[in-house]
């Protein structure tokens, strides 16, 4: 088993949050500029917009962490199923 403790990955730009804020800001300002979005709707535009990406996030976290569960449980499974194959064959 890899020691994680001393790696640090780097995630994608466009995985972070930080870009979809910038996103959604930028969206927000094209929109005020056109004049299809009032200023001060601009700032519930992208309250709301950072909210859903908050959700979504959370939702990709709780996935990733249940993906990683079942991986775990499914080798923890071959394994004990090889062992007691093994072990049959020994008594067999």
């Amino acid at each position: 088993m890899s020691d994680v403790s001393n790696t640090t990955e780097v995630k994608s730009g466009v995985k972070t949050t930080e870009f979809a804020v910038t996103i959604l800001t930028t969206i927000a300002s094209v929109l005020v500029l056109s004049g299809i979005l009032k200023p001060e709707d601009a700032t519930q535009f992208v309250e709301l917009g950072s909210q859903i990406v908050a959700g979504v996030l959370a939702l990709v976290v709780v996935v990733s962490y249940i993906r990683g569960r079942v991986n775990i449980k499914t080798e923890q499974l071959k394994l004990q199923t090889a062992v007691e194959m093994s072990k049959s064959k020994q008594l067999g």
